[in-house]
């Protein structure tokens, strides 16, 4: 069973070395989860997942953006700890859920976060394509498809630090040899014909 004193006590904890000018008040509105410019891929599912989660709560929910030039934005979950009587609010209470289910497993979507890495995965090869196909003389002949070719070889593997280098250029040579297979047996095939 949670702690949820704890929670409480913890979520009304002023950060060290950080004033708030905001318009909460800070003994009732706690700080629970947050998201900043260096946030991993599992970051950025959950607080999208808590975000989504929250919008029932939105009395008792809300998020801050804050920046600073040292150290890039942080968005900041906002929940309202207590109501007028003292009591803890539902809002609150969903959110020490959501920490003792985050306590138990690091993810609170596997689906989302699937995604999430594959659309960066995709994303990276697609950027960084035009860069390992310079080398090929024909590289303005290749098929449309390529892209989908370099994903279909099972080569690229996405990994915390994305896609390497040697894997990238290890599945875009494996799929500009197809290509030049199929090419060939195609020709082959129009000369028999």
């Amino acid at each position: 069973m949670a702690d949820v004193e704890w929670y409480a006590k913890k979520a009304l904890e002023q950060p060290e070395y950080f004033i708030y000018y905001g318009d909460l008040d800070e003994e009732v509105w706690g700080r629970m989860f947050s998201i900043h410019r260096d946030s991993d891929l599992i970051d950025e599912s959950n607080w999208s997942v808590i975000c989504e989660e929250m919008k029932p709560f939105e009395h008792d929910w809300t998020t801050e953006s804050y920046n600073h030039w040292a150290v890039g934005w942080v968005e900041v979950g906002r929940v309202r700890v207590y109501d007028k009587q003292r009591n803890y609010t539902v809002g609150f209470l969903h959110c020490v859920e959501i920490a003792e289910q985050l306590s138990e497993y690091p993810l609170l979507d596997e689906e989302d976060f699937s995604r999430r890495e594959f659309e960066e995965a995709w994303e990276q090869v697609e950027n960084n394509l035009t860069y390992f196909t310079n080398r090929f003389e024909d590289q303005d002949l290749l098929p449309e498809d390529f892209m989908q070719r370099v994903w279909d070889t099972n080569l690229v593997e996405y990994d915390s630090e994305g896609v390497s280098d040697a894997t990238m250029a290890e599945a875009v040579e494996q799929a500009y040899v197809n290509w030049k297979l199929e090419e060939y047996e195609n020709k082959e095939q129009m000369e028999l014909v």
